[in-house]
């Protein structure tokens, strides 16, 4: 049984849909928060069952027969690393799971400041089959509601991130779904592995910002705020502390060029060359349509926020 936790995230729908088509779904097993959303991202039929990391009692029903985990950090924190992923872990291996592949992020080998090194470190301890994936800069971050990067695009014509000229590479969350299930589909070829994804693109969001205007035909300027305002804005729209800390964490690790480099281990499993970002906008663009955003809260000026027309 293949067991996917984290199906609403970047990589976790773009990974489903693969499977979905790809797998006997008779001995796959796709584990969500809200099962709801995930029917009506990925269709209304799958072997979809509840799973919450607080609550136990849905665990035994998500790792029943279980022989690989497909494992997604949820808002990663020092906290939540003990509270949620390590114990998880422990419940998957002593229910039979034989290995686990696990969506890192890039540096989390080497920084024991980022929240994913100690589940690293466990996940090695274990005693099961691993494969990690660090992943380098999503593309997919500039369009995902829980960082609000694209209503800043949409409605201000403006990439507000704080990673100063930090150059980081690109990869699209389809290429890390498609690498991931070629993983998952064959584990006993990626066993205890790691590996670095990257596409084939680095650029800093100076970069970034004026390939979404050439391809949306609108001036998208890169503001490069301080952290304080960064965390002022993100704040007023109520998103999670924990998920700012996170993404001023990884903001910083770019702004100070310690982002991973490129690396070919993509598109030798692939086959193919990966996405590029101006072939991912043209995909994605909608996102970054005024009309499709509903109002958030009006930032003042004095916090960095631009004004409106």
């Amino acid at each position: 049984m293949i067991v996917i936790t984290g199906a609403s995230g970047n990589v976790g729908v773009e990974l489903t849909r693969l499977l979905l088509k790809q797998q006997d779904v008779s001995a796959l097993r796709i584990a969500a928060y809200d099962v709801a959303e995930i029917k009506r991202l990925c269709g209304e039929d799958g072997p979809y069952v509840q799973f919450d990391y607080d609550d136990r009692a849905t665990w035994p029903a998500v790792l029943a027969d279980i022989k690989t985990l497909y494992l997604l950090f949820p808002l990663p924190s020092p906290k939540t690393a003990e509270t949620r992923m390590k114990p998880f872990m422990d419940a998957a291996k002593q229910a039979g799971c034989k290995h686990i592949v696990f969506v890192s992020v890039g540096g989390a080998k080497d920084k024991k400041f980022v929240p994913h090194h100690p589940v690293e470190q466990h996940l090695k301890s274990l005693g099961v089959d691993y494969t990690i994936l660090r992943p380098c800069y999503y593309m997919q971050n500039l369009c995902r509601n829980i960082t609000t990067h694209d209503y800043d695009i949409a409605v201000y014509n403006e990439l507000f991130i704080p990673a100063g000229d930090g150059v980081t590479a690109l990869i699209d969350a389809r290429d890390v779904a498609a690498f991931t299930a070629a993983v998952l589909t064959n584990p006993a070829a990626h066993k205890n592995t790691d590996y670095v994804l990257t596409g084939t693109e680095q650029k800093n969001f100076q970069e970034i910002a004026a390939v979404i205007s050439q391809v949306s035909g609108r001036t998208i300027k890169y503001s490069n705020p301080s952290l304080p305002r960064f965390i002022y804005r993100m704040l007023r729209r109520r998103i999670p502390w924990d998920v700012v800390a996170f993404m001023c964490l990884f903001y910083s690790i770019i702004r100070f060029g310690k982002a991973e480099h490129l690396t070919d281990v993509v598109q030798k499993q692939l086959g193919r060359e990966p996405i590029l970002l101006k072939q991912f906008i043209e995909d994605y663009r909608v996102y970054w349509q005024p009309e499709s955003h509903v109002a958030l809260p009006v930032i003042p000026d004095w916090a960095g926020g631009p004004k409106r027309d």
